[in-house]
Order: C-alpha cells, then structure tokens, then sequence
C-alpha cells in the first residue's frame, strides 16, 4: 500500500513560507510543517505537527533537519535540527515549534526527516523556493508586521508611506517589486497559531492586536499572551486597538498586560505615564529607510492628540460631489513597557480605515529607530556594519609587529655575519646550505609559537551589556555585545539557553553582493539548549553577536535601614562596582564595591554628583578603534597608506546606514552620559529605582562556560 507525498501551498495570508501537508502510510505518520511568517530578521518559527495514523506501543523519537541556502550555487549554508517525540500509544498530535535564524536569505530551503538515523522521504520537503526570499533586504527598507487576526487586512493605505523605489533603489539585483497593497513584511496569524517563545517574535518590529483579541488571548493563551510581552520588553513594539472613547478601556490594557501599580496607588511615575504625540507630527511624510526622507523622528511629544483632517467625499446626505468634511482622528497614546513600547488606539478599526495620513502620524512619532529593526538593533545582515572594528578585545589577534623587527634583526646577524665566521672558523662553509633554512625555519616557528601562547588556546570575550530589572513584576531583560576570541575553537560550538536571541554582527555579512559565496555552513540544533554547532566561533577569528534575553527573574538590590541608616543588600549574584539608589521620596544614595550577597551602607549624593560618576565610568568603556588603524583610505606613498583601512562598500546607498548610535543597546547607556531634555523626567532619579555597574550582567550567557571576560562593560537598572 503506497500514500503519495501531499504538499500544500499555502494561502496568500502570510508574507513568506508554504504549508506542506505530508503522510505515510509505511510510517504511520501524518506531519504538517508550516514555514509562514513574516521575512525579516531574527527567528523564523516553523510549526511542526506529527499525527500518527495508529497508536504504537512504543516511544518514537523524530528528527526534523531543515536545510537553507541563499542561492542556488552552494548545497546550503544553515541547517537547524530538532528532535519532537511521540509518546508511547498516543494517537494524539504532538505539536513542536523549529526557531530558524534569519540572517541569512531565504532563497529556498528543504525539510528532511530521521527516525533511528534512517531517512523518511515522505515526510520530508525537497528543495521549496520560499517566496519573498528578498526578506533580508526588504526588512531594512519596510516594517515587519504580524497582526492577530483570522486575515491580513488591506495595507494598501500603510503600503503608500513606504516608497517600493527604496527597494530597488537598495537592491538593483531584485526582480519584482513588493505590491504596495499588501507589504512583504506583513502578515495575519489567528490567536491559535501564535508562537509561545518569545523569541519566535524577534524579527518582527509591530505586532497589531485589538484590545479584545487581547483579553482572549489572557484567557485562552496565556502563554502565547506571555510570549509577546515578553518581546515587546525586550524592545519590540505593541500596538493595541479599541481602548474606546476618553480612553474608557485603558486600565484593562494595563492590567492585561501586567503593568505593575506604585506601593502609593495605582498612579505611575511621570517617566511611565501615557504621552500622546504632537500634532505638528501630522500630516508630515514617513522618515523611513531612505537618509534623504524628510520629516520628523519620534520621542516628540507635546499638545492634544485630537487632529483634524479634511476628507473629500461623495454625494450624499446633502453634500455635493467634491465638497470637504472636517474628521478628527481619534488618536493613540504610547508609553514605555521595559525597552519596548506600547502605543493604544481608541478605535477599534484604525488599521482598516486606509487612511495614509493615521498610519504616517504613528511612524512618525514611533520613530524610526524604533519600528525599523535595523536601525533599533544597529546592525544589518546585507550591508557593511562600520562599528563592528571598535569593539575588538585589546592586544588580541594583533601582529606582534616589535617582536617581529626584534627577532629578525637578530635572524639576519645571526644567519649572516655570525653564521657565515662560525662555520669559516670550524672549516664548515659548506654547511650553509643547511644552517640558513634552518635557522629561517626556527624563527618562523618561535614566532609562530610566540603568537599562539600570546593569545592563549582558550576563548575570550568582552561584553558591554545593560540590564533592565523590574522587581514589582520579577521580569528582566538584557541586551549585550559579545566580542569573541578563541585561540581554539571551543567543542561543540556555543550553547545559549532557549530564551537567549542570538544576532550575528558581521563586518560584511554573507547576504552582501561583495562576497556572494563567503561564510561558513552553519549548523544549529535545539534540544534544552540552543547550540550553535559549528561554523558560528572559529579558530583565531574575530566573532562578535548580540543577544537578547527576556525571562523571569528575581535578581535585584534591596534597599534596608537595620540600624537606622540606609545599606544597599547584593543579590545581583554579581560584585557590584558603583551603585546610585533612589528611595521612595526620591534621595539619592551611593555605594561602591559591593560583594556578592553583601551588604554596605550607602551615602547620600547629589543627582549631578552621582551622573557625573556615572558619566567617567561610560567615558571610560567608549568603543574605539584599535591603536594605529582607520576604518577608511587616507592615502600614504604610492597610493599605499601606511595603516590598515577598511573601505565603506556600498556607500552610495540610499537606505539609513546601520550605526550602533540608533541601537537600544547604546541609547540605554548613553542615559548615564546624556541628562534629560528640559521638561523631560530624569531616568536616574526615578523613587524606588537604581542604576549599578556590575562586573558580570546576571542575565548575559557567553555561549562558552569557560570563556574568560576582559574589559566589559555591564549596567543594570532596576525598579523595585
């Protein structure tokens, strides 16, 4: 009895991926492998579902290998592995959700399926283009949306903030434009089919939801609910329609969302509160993707959210063809939510109305280093990355330039003069032919094996971290820049824990057309842990990754007066260096070097006092490049400059470059250096809240259990 192979396409709801549904007969098994989503960065979920067709006695373990390559000229460059299990005599379906970097395109990819090590070949995808495998590009030029909803409304009307000559003009190669109806980087998933790890949602910049999907979801997906705010504290951006007339609705949202109150009452602090947007932000086109778009960018915020607009209309109702009415728009509101953003509509179909002007308001006032996820990670996965040469871990890697000069003075009088009278005095000149290649020899390998002991076998790291805790809610978020070195390049590769994203920043990623066959296969496979296997650390090579983690956690500070005066308690699980606490009526209070699990009495200190401590340690871990090298060409003799440079390729694009400058990363730190705008609440001075440069971030995994850290850099911000 033979079951042929079914796949099927997927409907027009998802902006990349296919649904293949497979069965065998042999096999007694049914599976669903579901690539849908949006083609951006971060991770792309593929929803697997096993049924089998008959219950069988015993366990049955399975393992799904998906393949991607970004061409055709290679066999691949990424595989992910994941093995899902069917319990013994269950007919039920077992459901696994396969979290699969994106920084490499898609062009097309292929699923294979093992059981004891032997092949399944009909349950598993041959080589499938994914449709949009331009998402790489076009997640730098448009946002990556996911709306929860059974369909993807008509984003026609967004669609015209976002020029499709901003793709072309990024990316000459493409074949077909994006339809401006319908983005490429927006897609409608219903409430049951959402992810419930939050970084399943890390490529994506909005997620779309009305206020009463929303309450569904706390009662009928909590964990799904969890998931996106989970994201959204990690950075991400919330939008929430129908928080109603005079915001009737917007105390539910906060309570769905688990926005803690104050010890005082439910009132929040001014840094917290809603804010409604300027009304000169109206009207005026997107600042987008492309550097010469005029306009405004976000964290303006003064006057009345209510503007008018005037809408040509139809006859009817006593108005002639042609005639204006005046229409108010109803309007948004927006406050921070961790390093994310929440932004509620009062009207429940603002994303259905088509109205360009709305939707170009709320960019504007978002900002694009907000909503653009290039631009909020810094960093981008098809164009030169001009920060990654300052952040390298000092004297590592480097060219022993003195030893050099040293050793081969010494090797040309030794080899020369000395050589040649020694073996005239013992009568032996003919024994040059020997002596000389092997005192060359000798010295290369000192100096090879000089340069190998220098930097050591094992890995390095330097870390520049910041950490927001919120003890009211036990959550913590943390972003981090890794430097790797390894001398030898640990076994196994790295190990993240699950709820860890991990974002290559390359100099000149794989996906630019300079290099269009450069980079390493790369192998992951997820089990308790996610592990890059192979091709993502190598041997005496440069590496750096972001990571971004959101979790649970109960680490934090405790602010006690045992004997009447203030002490600052460690449970950071890390030395503290500096320190800088504000009570609740606001006094500002310092301590330094505080231990693991100890305790030490803090001292009142002035705000400006305080910052200014604060603002010598920032100065102080500034990245900058390495001694004696310029990223770009500033001649020298011959047309040769006298310092290694690097040249900006692709430097007449019209896209934003990508700059750490725009990260969430450096705008966190830069708070420590930069004092607030007038009329603006101080961050750092903020009742029951604490900022401390620790020596180890609690929420940063190095990938490496044995990798020593050199001159990091972590801060931590807590609430409690």
């Amino acid at each position: 009895m033979v079951l042929a192979t079914v796949v099927v396409p997927s409907p027009a709801r998802a902006a990349s991926g296919n649904l293949h549904q497979l069965s065998d007969a042999v096999a007694g098994l049914r599976v669903a492998i579901d690539t849908r989503w949006v083609g951006a960065a971060g991770y792309r979920p593929v929803h697997v579902t096993v049924t089998p067709l008959r219950p069988d006695p015993a366990e049955r373990a399975l393992r799904f290998e998906l393949f991607v390559r970004r061409n055709n000229m290679r066999d691949y460059d990424l595989s992910v592995t994941q093995e899902v299990v069917l319990p013994a005599g269950s007919s039920r379906p077992v459901e696994a959700t396969i979290a699969v970097p994106q920084h490499v395109a898609w062009w097309n990819y292929m699923v294979e399926v093992r059981e004891d090590g032997r092949e399944l070949p009909r349950l598993g995808v041959p080589w499938t283009p994914c449709y949009g495998s331009s998402a790489v590009e076009w997640s730098e030029c448009f946002p990556a949306m996911l709306v929860v909803g059974d369909t993807l409304p008509d984003t026609g009307a967004m669609g015209e903030n976002f020029p499709v000559q901003a793709y072309y003009q990024y990316s000459p190669r493409a074949t077909s434009a994006p339809s401006s109806n319908q983005l490429p980087t927006v897609t409608a998933r219903p409430s049951s089919e959402l992810p419930e790890r939050w970084i399943d949602y890390s490529g994506l910049d909005v997620v779309c939801v009305t206020l009463d999907d929303l309450a569904k979801l706390d009662q009928q997906r909590p964990r799904a609910l969890r998931a996106i705010l989970d994201w959204t504290a990690a950075g991400g951006n919330l939008w929430v329609f129908g928080a109603g007339e005079d915001w009737k609705r917007l105390g539910q949202l906060e309570q769905l969302v688990g926005l803690p109150s104050t010890p005082d009452g439910p009132a929040p602090s001014p840094a917290d509160a809603w804010r409604e947007p300027g009304p000169e932000l109206f009207g005026q086109p997107v600042r987008g993707a492309l550097s010469s778009e005029p306009g405004f960018i976000g964290d303006d915020w003064v006057g009345d959210a209510q503007v008018t607009e005037e809408v040509e209309i139809g006859p009817g109702e006593g108005l002639a063809p042609g005639d204006k009415i005046v229409r108010i728009m109803a309007g948004f509101r927006m406050r921070p939510y961790e390093m994310g953003q929440l932004v509620a509509f009062a009207s429940q179909d603002d994303l259905l109305d088509g109205n360009a002007t709305g939707w170009a308001w709320v960019f504007n006032a978002v900002g694009r280093d907000r909503w653009l996820w290039c631009q909020r990670h810094g960093l981008s996965f098809a164009r030169e990355n001009v920060d990654y040469w300052n952040f390298l871990i000092p004297d590592v890697g480097l060219a022993p330039a003195t030893e050099f000069c040293v050793l081969i003075t010494l090797f040309v009088l030794a080899i020369g003069p000395l050589n040649y009278w020694l073996l005239r005095r013992w009568r032996r000149i003919h024994l040059l032919v020997v002596t000389i290649p092997l005192g060359a020899a000798t010295v290369t390998l000192l100096l090879f094996a000089y340069a190998i002991l220098a930097d050591g076998l094992g890995t390095r790291v330097r870390v520049r971290s910041v950490t927001r805790i919120d003890q009211r809610v036990d959550r913590a978020v943390c972003w981090s820049r890794a430097s790797y070195y390894a001398g030898l390049a640990p076994y196994g590769g790295l190990a993240f824990p699950q709820d860890v994203a991990v974002i290559p920043l390359e100099d000149f990623p794989a996906n630019a057309d300079r290099y269009p066959q450069s980079g390493l296969r790369q192998e992951v496979s997820w089990d308790e842990a996610q592990r890059l296997r192979s091709g993502f650390l190598a041997s005496r090579t440069p590496t750096q990754y972001f990571t971004v983690r959101s979790r649970e956690s109960r680490r934090g500070l405790v602010l006690a007066r045992p004997r009447g005066k203030p002490e600052v308690i460690n449970q950071l699980g890390t030395p503290i260096h500096k320190v800088l606490m504000c009570d609740e009526d606001g006094q500002s209070y310092w301590a330094e070097r505080v231990p693991t699990d100890g305790a030490v009495e803090l001292s009142p200190i002035t705000l400006s006092a305080a910052r200014a401590n604060l603002h010598r340690v920032h100065q102080a871990h500034e990245p900058q490049l390495p001694e004696g090298m310029r990223q770009y060409y500033g001649g020298g003799m011959f047309g040769f400059s006298r310092r290694r440079y690097w040249r900006r390729w692709g430097g007449g694009s019209a896209l934003v470059p990508p700059s750490q400058t725009t990260s969430l990363l450096e705008k966190e730190l830069r708070v420590l250096s930069t004092p607030p705008r007038q009329g603006q609440p101080d961050p750092l001075a903020q009742p029951r809240s604490y900022v401390a440069v620790v020596e180890q971030s609690p929420e940063v995994a190095l990938g490496v259990p044995s990798a020593e850290e050199e001159e990091s850099y972590h801060v931590v911000f807590g609430r409690w």
